[in-house]
């Protein structure tokens, strides 16, 4: 995209009044002002390292909404994907995980998944394809976590069909393997399906989301696990959280914005029609390394070097 072309779309952008996929760009007073007005709705108070007070209601009301034992509050989806996948991976003794090769960790994360965490990732797809239970079976050996985008942003926001999703997650907990659900945009997606959040989430062991996106709110991710789960609070990502330092004090303007866009999601969302769309699978898989993961555990932060 020339620089003409790119100015004329922000342009484009800025001056639209609707969207499909994100919201209306609003300037820094706007949202000031929204976060204000959202903490006198809310009746907000202070809360200190996001551990009680309005970070950990929006955290109760997620596990509501999702049919999850806990959830853990991070200020960047990077920050709480990353997370998630240390978590499984060292509870598997691997560093191997698999995702998609235009997954968003590989991507937009510059190298950090490897070179912070060690992890030696597998191709579980490549370019448009979607990943489904065969895909899986072309990776040979002891994987430590498995990880889809619902959509896979890179490939057009393509969602896979449920058949393919169910089929995927039972293959992953057969092997005996985490599935970790990129769900950053798991509100537009849920349409598509047509199945409540919680049956959607129900299928992964760890699910990530995000209310900056489509719900105009100040940026705070979240990462859960299911149900099943022993521990709560994430399985452990809180304590990820505290170690990447993402326990900020008194983060409670930003879980405001949250917690105002969550209390109206069902009315805000009735009527939206559906956005994602399937696309063919495509391609042949190209063959894959059969090396497994020599080390029992990751490398701890800052160890790796190259």
């Amino acid at each position: 995209m020339t620089d003409e072309t790119w100015a004329r779309f922000r342009a484009a952008a800025r001056d639209a009044t609707d969207t499909v996929f994100w919201h209306p760009i609003r300037t820094p007073a706007e949202v000031l002002r929204s976060l204000a007005d959202a903490a006198d709705e809310l009746d907000v108070t202070w809360d200190q390292y996001a551990v009680r007070g309005p970070v950990a209601q929006l955290e109760d009301e997620l596990t509501e909404i999702f049919g999850t034992e806990g959830a853990a509050f991070f200020p960047s989806g990077t920050m709480a994907q990353q997370a998630a996948l240390r978590v499984w991976c060292d509870q598997a003794g691997t560093c191997r995980v698999a995702m998609p090769d235009i997954a968003h960790p590989l991507v937009h994360e510059s190298d950090g998944p490897r070179r912070l965490h060690g992890f030696e990732v597998e191709h579980l797809t490549t370019g448009q394809e979607l990943a489904t239970a065969g895909s899986l079976a072309a990776i040979p050996g002891r994987l430590g976590a498995v990880l889809v985008e619902l959509p896979l942003r890179d490939a057009g926001c393509a969602l896979p069909t449920w058949e393919q999703l169910t089929e995927l997650s039972t293959a992953v907990r057969e092997r005996g393997v985490r599935l970790h659900v990129d769900g950053a945009r798991i509100w537009e997606s849920q349409p598509f399906y047509d199945r409540p959040f919680a049956e959607i989430a129900g299928l992964a062991d760890s699910m990530y989301v995000s209310f900056y996106k489509v719900w105009a709110a100040s940026p705070a991710p979240r990462w859960w696990a299911r149900p099943t789960s022993s521990t709560r609070h994430g399985c452990g990502a809180a304590a990820w959280a505290g170690r990447y330092s993402g326990r900020r004090p008194r983060p409670s303007p930003r879980s405001s914005g949250c917690g105002s866009s969550c209390h109206g999601w069902q009315s805000a969302w009735l009527g939206r029609v559906p956005w994602p769309r399937r696309w063919p699978r495509s391609g042949s898989r190209p063959a894959r390394s059969s090396r497994t993961h020599p080390r029992s555990g990751c490398l701890p932060l800052g160890m790796r070097t190259s």
